[in-house]
């Protein structure tokens, strides 16, 4: 059995500005987002992680960054953890989650963004702690993915800047632990099985 914790990045200057985007090197962490990114570091420090891998997209290499200072790990850049590919939608101005609603075929099918996270899913080594830096709807394809859900889960299912959500990977199934959280409760720590806890 393998954990992966997912953590989306924290807050960047494309959402304080509403701006939907997938490029790589632009939109970097605000202020807040870094202080988020520090509280999420703290709090992961609880658990023995094995690898760290991240987005390609500055957001989310900085929010690792950050998380690798606490937990004194390496980051490993991985495609299959980018943010969905927003296509003709990219730098479009939204104010909320119904341009999905409207706009949901102009940008990457939520199949394939499953396929590719499921895939990143898959590849990690047995028995190990993973940390996952990425973006929200590849968070929510893994929680859809678990309980075998379609893409309306998105609409429904919103992790905040810098959330953990954790999920083991055994035999092929994915099963939730926790998500969405803003800090490690003590319920959390809880299902966290033993030998991935200090």
């Amino acid at each position: 059995m393998s954990l992966i914790i997912f953590v989306r990045h924290g807050e960047s200057l494309a959402n304080a500005k509403h701006i939907l985007s997938d490029e790589l090197g632009v939109y970097p962490l605000t202020k807040t987002g870094r202080q988020q990114a520090n509280n999420t570091g703290t709090d992961l420090k609880q658990l023995k992680i094995d690898k760290v891998f991240c987005s390609p997209v500055l957001r989310t290499i900085q929010t690792a960054e950050i998380i690798c200072k606490h937990i004194k790990k390496p980051k490993t850049i991985d495609n299959r953890l980018i943010e969905r590919k927003f296509k003709k939608m990219r730098g479009t101005k939204v104010t909320d989650n119904g341009w999905k609603l409207l706009y949901g075929d102009k940008i990457e099918p939520f199949e394939l963004l499953k396929k590719r996270v499921n895939s990143f899913i898959k590849s990690q080594e047995k028995n190990s702690c993973i940390l996952a830096v990425t973006h929200h709807d590849p968070i929510v394809s893994v929680i859809a993915s678990a309980y075998t859900a379609d893409h309306l889960i998105s609409f429904s299912f919103r992790p905040t800047y810098a959330s953990i959500t954790a999920v083991t990977f055994e035999d092929g199934n994915i099963t939730p632990l926790f998500f969405g959280l803003n800090f490690m409760t003590e319920e959390a720590i809880k299902k966290i099985p033993k030998k991935y806890k200090w």
